[in-house]
């Protein structure tokens, strides 16, 4: 039982010896055709990496950009619409960017080739993204670099000054609203009260018989050396402070400060609703033009603290892609391959 063992293992292992050396065999008398294969991919691959494939050059800046949450004015506090960094760096993608960078160098190209050629890099946990611009002209890489991240800080400034412009217009035409409203209804109560204060008056007089009130009697007749007899028909007058009066009083009184606080403030919403007003519409007439640089003027720019650029793009001086090694050994890799498989696929057809 064991020799029948034994002798099985030999023939698996004169077997195994006897298919690799016709793989070897078979290999090297195809020896010939793996190196044309071989040879003809090198030489493609060198072919396609130094003669078709054009260098891709490859420039980096970085900016840094805080999280926007809301910012004071002269106008009120202005909330931000998101508080997510992610959707302000990806402003650099928008059409607004992308179409003017397009427009200035006159590129034949959609905004989707162009946007190809930007990489956004952001740190993890940071604010901190870096842009990253490829491009067949080193210097052209450079330009596009710069004019793209300069673009994209005046864009996002300018956009949201838009936002905020509009926004705080809306607020104050809501406020001059309301604040019309109450003067309406302060003056109808202003109103009926005046009316109702021509209708009383400071003093209430009254008249009573002295005889009703002895001692009152006592002490007229006194002052007068009267005799206190004699004053049974005598009348005395008494005048009392009208209470209902200077309550209402008061009511007018309050009521015309209230007026003149809620006139005042609404003269101040107005003087600065016209302020926005005409800033919106210089915004209008100077956006997209070769002016529209004044707008950042400082007014209602509640993004010039947000971003800035921490380092500039360089002129690169060698390029990243193609990688001339790495494509040689890939190609030799690949013909070697190939070849091999080609060698045996023909000696498999042969003894087929």
């Amino acid at each position: 039982m064991q020799n029948s063992s034994e002798r099985h293992e030999m023939n698996h292992n004169d077997y195994d010896e006897i298919s690799l050396k016709e793989l070897i065999l078979s290999i090297w008398s195809e020896r010939k055709l793996i190196a044309v294969i071989l040879a003809v991919t090198v030489v493609l691959t060198g072919i396609y990496t130094f003669v078709i494939a054009s260098p891709q050059y490859e420039t980096t800046s970085v900016l840094i950009i805080k999280k926007p949450v809301e910012t004071s004015t002269p106008y009120g506090t202005y909330t931000f619409p998101s508080e997510n960094i992610n959707d302000y760096i990806q402003f650099i993608y928008s059409n607004e960017v992308s179409d003017r960078i397009i427009a200035k160098h006159g590129f034949d190209i959609s905004s989707k080739s162009f946007k190809n050629m930007i990489t956004i890099t952001q740190d993890k946990d940071a604010n901190r993204f870096q842009v990253t611009v490829k491009n067949e002209d080193p210097e052209m890489a450079y330009q596009i670099n710069n004019d793209l991240i300069n673009q994209y800080v005046d864009s996002l400034r300018l956009t949201y000054k838009k936002q905020a412009l509009e926004s705080f217009i809306f607020d104050y035409q809501s406020q001059i609203e309301s604040l019309n409203n109450s003067i309406e209804y302060k003056e109808a109560i202003l109103a009926e009260t005046s009316v109702l204060l021509s209708t009383l008056e400071p003093v209430i007089t009254l008249q009573k018989m002295l005889s009703s009130d002895p001692i009152a009697a006592a002490a007229y007749a006194d002052r007068r050396n009267l005799d206190l007899a004699s004053l049974s028909d005598d009348v005395m007058t008494e005048e009392i402070k009208n209470d209902s009066y200077f309550n209402v009083e008061a009511q007018v009184v309050n009521t015309e400060v209230e007026l003149i606080n809620l006139r005042q403030s609404l003269n101040n919403k107005n003087e600065l609703l016209g302020e926005l007003s005409k800033e919106l519409e210089n915004y209008n007439s100077l956006i997209t033009t070769e002016n529209e640089s004044q707008l950042l003027n400082g007014k209602l720019d509640v993004m010039a603290q947000n971003v800035f650029v921490t380092s500039k793009p360089y002129q690169p001086d060698s390029p990243v892609a193609p990688r001339k090694a790495l494509n040689m050994a890939i190609g030799l890799v690949l013909g070697m391959m190939l070849g091999v498989f080609m060698g045996l696929f023909k000696a498999y057809w042969k003894n087929s």
